[in-house]
């Protein structure tokens, strides 16, 4: 787990950044304005000239830290239900870490924007399309899912099953 709480913090490290460089949440599709400028920027760097800040950086560093939360989300999953070594998928994962923490806190764990999450970072891998049809999932959905994640490391640590 602490492995995973080091990459966690470079997940909240890409949010600051993310918000220092003007992030604001785009759920429109890309024009082709913008795909023009991923050439532009390819190029600067074909010549030594790297972009360090606007809008294209905060939102690399938007989409860092969605990949980070996915990661450490699905291995979180692995620990806390002692499958870390297994081949076992979120999907059937989060149903045995709901029980475990409904067992040890007296109530129910939320983790509604951790699948959203989840699933927008899946859909950035597995579909053609990528983020050219905008953002399904918005930054205050990102930190309320830091949350959720937090909750149940939180929960696990106290649990005494660590």
């Amino acid at each position: 787990m602490q492995a995973s709480l080091d990459d966690l913090l470079g997940a909240v490290y890409s949010l600051i950044y993310a918000r220092s460089h003007a992030y604001d949440d785009r759920q429109q599709a890309l024009d082709p304005k913008d795909i023009q400028a991923v050439r532009i920027r390819a190029m600067d760097v074909s010549t030594g000239k790297v972009r360090t800040e606007g809008k294209w950086t905060a939102g690399f560093y938007f989409n860092n830290a969605l990949f980070r939360i996915s990661a450490i989300y699905h291995r979180a999953l692995k620990i806390v239900t002692g499958k870390e070594n297994e081949k076992q998928y979120v999907d059937t994962l989060r149903p045995i870490a709901e029980s475990l923490f409904q067992n040890w806190e007296h109530h129910r764990w939320t983790s509604t924007n951790l699948v959203t999450l989840h699933k927008e970072v899946n859909d950035l891998k597995h579909t053609a399309d990528g983020i050219y049809k905008g953002r399904d999932v918005e930054f205050s959905e990102v930190v309320r899912a830091l949350d959720e994640l937090l909750t149940l490391i939180e929960a696990w640590k106290n649990s005494g099953t660590t």
